[in-house]
């Protein structure tokens, strides 16, 4: 039985659906027509909305079609125990979707808005530029001022200054409008002194912020620190003063578990060899970032063989699992087609951008190609015997 063509069949099919669907206002379930362990992706074309027994069968059919980790997610949804037979699936199809619907009614219920235990009862108070004031939690906000709870929430935590008039006095203490902050955030001239809490100090304009850091300066309009960097040196100092304490706080708790200290780093004796002089030592990870100067992805690297040496240092012996430069791979299309080649000449036969075949190296499948290669094809799969035909 073709699995593959049923399951394009009912995903066409669910597509002409799935507008009814949505204004219906049921239940819905958000699917990967490609599921994301295969590659696919979140895009808008790759996601469409099913009912959960629709669901469920879509996954039946992936199951089906692809086995191994399909299978693995197909029992999650259902809740199977793994000793169950797989034609049992299909019998749980009308059940999963019933279920579904009655554990969502549920957490609506019972477990959404102000009486979920995880909801912000902290009282809020929001002023508009009419005079009027708004006091309560953000589910009380979202009647009184008529918000929705995602611009009340950017306006309490102050990542939005203002929002239809309204305005928190914590974060924009002055209630200026939005083309006001647009207007005092477009002064190019203005001077700023700023000070970071690793007690770096700038002086200069948004441009030389710019130039030096390389990001965007927002202040004004009520923000006194932006990127770590504070209007003052009062609060620069608390801020470091704080995390100082945080720290100290921590190591006291939790001992100190840094370097060779920690009870997880690694014991092992590793022989490095130094290619410009010829020294040889035996050190350990944590020894050869104290003695060398090396980063610990460095050493890292080079004992995974990922990197061939790191400041002159090697690990003779280390097996590399890094290609060689100007390897070639062999990619087979779901038409059939198969390219034996450079990485960059795929990219430039199938029109991708750099990187697509990189990523069909490491086991995606995209755009129909696959590269029986890849370090996560499994041994009894269809990329498997394409191997054997191609090579």
């Amino acid at each position: 039985m073709n699995y593959k063509k049923i399951y394009q069949s009912f995903i066409e099919n669910r597509k002409l659906c799935e507008s009814a669907l949505l204004s219906s206002g049921e239940y819905k379930e958000r699917h990967h027509i490609l599921p994301r362990a295969l590659g696919g992706t979140d895009e808008a074309a790759n996601i469409i909305c099913l009912t959960p027994e629709d669901h469920y069968f879509a996954h039946l059919l992936l199951a089906k079609i692809y086995g191994g980790k399909m299978w693995c997610a197909l029992v999650a949804m259902a809740n199977m125990d793994h000793g169950a037979q797989r034609g049992d699936a299909i019998k749980k199809r009308v059940q999963f979707g019933h279920v579904r619907r009655l554990v969502a009614q549920y957490f609506r219920d019972n477990h959404s808005g102000i009486d979920s235990a995880s909801a912000d009862r902290t009282i809020f108070q929001l002023l508009h530029h009419d005079g009027s004031k708004a006091k309560g939690n953000r589910f009380e906000l979202e009647e009184q001022t008529g918000l929705s709870r995602g611009l009340i929430s950017g306006l309490v935590i102050g990542v939005k200054m203002t929002s239809k008039g309204w305005s928190s006095p914590i974060h924009n203490p002055n209630g200026l409008s939005r083309s006001e902050l647009i207007s005092a955030s477009k002064r190019k001239a203005d001077i700023f002194a700023l000070y970071h809490y690793d007690e770096r100090i700038f002086e200069g304009t948004r441009a030389d912020f710019a130039k030096e850091t390389g990001k965007r300066l927002y202040l004004g309009g009520g923000i006194e620190v932006c990127y770590g960097w504070y209007t003052s040196k009062h609060l620069a100092e608390t801020h470091y003063q704080r995390m100082s304490e945080k720290c100290f706080l921590n190591s006291q708790i939790r001992g100190d578990i840094s370097g060779k200290n920690n009870p997880n780093a690694d014991p092992t004796l590793y022989t490095f060899v130094n290619e410009k002089t010829g020294e040889s030592v035996k050190r350990t990870r944590v020894q050869m970032r104290n003695e060398f100067g090396l980063i610990k992805h460095q050493v890292t690297g080079v004992i995974r063989g990922t990197q061939i040496s790191a400041n002159g240092w090697t690990l003779p012996g280390a097996v590399r699992k890094r290609a060689p430069k100007g390897a070639k791979y062999t990619f087979v299309h779901e038409s059939g087609e198969v390219f034996t080649g450079l990485r960059s000449e795929l990219e430039r036969r199938a029109g991708k951008s750099k990187g697509f075949a990189l990523a069909l190296i490491r086991g995606s499948i995209r755009h129909g190609w696959r590269c029986p290669q890849a370090h996560k094809v499994r041994p009894n799969s269809k990329d498997s015997q394409l191997e054997g035909t191609a090579n």
